[in-house]
C-alpha cells in the first residue's frame, strides 16, 4: 500500500488534514484528520513502506526501544487500515478475493493468469501449461479500483479508450461494461482487469477479448506480432490469408478446406515470431468469431494479400508496398513512436524472409486452385 496521489497535507487552526483534490473530490473521497506522527507516516508511505519500516522509522524519531517495535508496528497497521478505510491509500487488499493462478502458454510465452475458472476453461484450456516463471501475469479482482487515475489519451474510439498514465497504461472498455479498468504496466509483464462480480461469468467473452490488448504488448516486447489473416496448413507450412474485413480471407481459407483438405489453423489472427533467420507462426487463443485456433507451431509458407476481383491473377508490387501491407494489417500496438517503428522493423524483416503474393481473385474454388498452383511452383 502507498499514500494516494492528489491528497495534500494542510493544518487549520492548529489541527493536521489530509485533503483531497482533483479526481479524488469527483471520486468523492474524504479528508481525515490526523496528528503529527500520521502526518510523518503519510510523508513515509509516499515511498511504498511496509509496516515494519514504518514501525522502526518512528521507533528512531522518538527514540523508543528496540522492544517495542511490536507494538509500535501494530500502532502502525492500525493507521494503516484507517487510511485504507477511507480510500486513502493506493493499492488494493488482495486478500478480499483469491483466485488460484493458471498457466497457458502461447509459441515461447508463457502466462499466469487468476481469474475464473470458467474464463480459463473455456477460452485457454487447450493452450495450459506448467506452472513456471511467466512473461505475463494477469489477475482479476472483482471489485472498481480505489482510485480512478487519469492520463493522456493515447487512443480513443467506440470500443476502447487508451490512457498514458505515466509507468502504466489504463484501459477503459465503454463495450465492455463488466470491467471497469484494465491496468498495464508498460513493459507488459502485469495486467489487472477490475470487473464487475455480478457479470464476471456471463460476460467471460468479453475478458476474454479485453485481455487480448495486454497480451499484444508483451507479445511485442518479445518479438512477436499479430497479423489480421486466417491461415492454412499445407505441406507442413502455415499460409496466411489477409486483406481488410470483407475482403474473404475466411471465405479463401475454406475453400482450401473444402478443395483439399488442408486444416485451418486460425480464423481471424495468426501471431509470427522469428528462431533465428526463420519466420514461423504460433498458435494463439484469439480468432474472433470463427471459434478457429490451434496451440500449434508452423513454420511460416508465404503471406497472402487478396483482392476481389472478376478473374484470378497476381499484380505486381514493389518492395515497399509489400512492407506497407504488412504493417497495415498488423493489430500488435501502434500506439507510440516507438511500438510503430517496431512494427516498421518487423515488416521489413517479414517481407524480405517470406514470400509474399498478392493475389485478386473471385470467391469461386477456382481462386484456390490458382493459389495452390503457385505455391506448389515455390515448394
Amino acid at each position: 500500500m502507498r499514500a494516494k496521489k492528489q491528497y495534500c497535507h494542510v493544518t487549520l487552526a492548529g489541527k493536521e488534514y489530509l485533503l483531497p483534490y482533483g479526481q479524488n473530490i469527483a471520486d468523492l473521497q474524504w479528508g481525515i484528520e490526523t496528528n503529527e506522527t500520521g502526518v510523518l507516516l503519510w510523508r513515509e508511505l509516499s515511498r511504498d513502506r511496509s509496516s515494519g519500516e514504518l514501525a522502526a522509522l518512528l521507533a528512531r524519531e522518538y527514540q523508543l526501544p528496540d522492544n517495542r517495535l511490536p507494538e509500535i508496528e501494530q500502532d502502525v497497521k492500525a493507521y494503516i487500515q484507517q487510511l485504507e478505510n477511507q480510500g486513502i491509500l493506493e493499492g488494493e487488499n488482495d486478500s478480499r478475493t483469491e483466485y488460484p493462478e493458471q498457466y497457458f502458454q502461447t509459441g515461447p510465452l508463457r502466462i499466469g493468469l487468476s481469474g475464473p475458472d470458467v474464463l480459463f476453461e473455456r477460452y485457454f484450456a487447450a493452450f495450459a501449461c506448467e506452472a513456471g516463471q511467466c512473461h505475463q501475469k494477469i489477475r482479476l479482482l472483482p471489485f472498481r479500483p480505489g482510485i480512478h487515475q487519469n492520463g493522456i489519451v493515447l487512443v480513443r474510439n467506440r470500443d476502447v479508450i487508451l490512457l498514458d498514465a505515466g509507468e502504466k497504461y489504463i484501459f477503459l472498455f465503454p463495450g465492455f461494461p463488466v470491467i471497469y479498468e484494465m491496468h498495464l504496466i508498460k513493459d507488459g509483464t502485469e495486467a489487472v482487469l477490475y470487473c464487475n462480480p455480478l457479470e464476471m461469468e456471463e460476460r467471460a467473452e468479453d475478458i476474454f477479448h479485453a485481455i487480448r490488448f495486454a497480451f499484444l504488448v508483451i507479445a511485442q516486447k518479445h518479438g512477436l506480432y499479430l497479423l489480421h489473416s486466417a491461415s492454412v496448413a499445407y505441406k507442413g507450412r502455415a499460409w496466411l490469408f489477409s486483406g481488410p474485413s470483407g475482403m474473404g480471407k475466411s471465405t479463401h481459407a475454406n475453400l482450401w478446406k473444402t478443395c483439399f483438405g488442408t486444416e485451418l489453423l486460425n480464423g481471424d489472427l495468426n501471431m509470427i515470431g522469428r528462431e533465428q533467420e526463420t519466420a514461423v507462426v504460433y498458435g494463439q487463443p484469439w480468432c474472433g468469431t470463427s471459434g478457429i485456433c490451434t496451440n500449434k507451431r508452423y513454420l511460416l509458407g508465404g503471406i497472402v494479400f487478396l483482392k476481389q476481383a472478376q478473374e484470378n491473377y497476381f499484380r505486381e508490387t514493389k518492395e515497399q508496398e509489400r512492407i506497407l501491407d504488412c504493417i497495415r494489417r498488423l493489430i500488435s500496438p501502434s500506439w507510440t513512436e516507438e511500438q510503430l517503428l517496431s512494427n516498421v522493423h518487423f515488416g521489413e524483416w517479414i517481407a524480405q524472409h517470406t514470400e509474399i503474393f498478392h493475389l485478386c481473385c473471385t470467391k469461386e474454388e477456382a481462386a484456390a486452385e490458382f493459389m495452390k498452383c503457385a505455391i506448389d511452383e515455390i515448394i
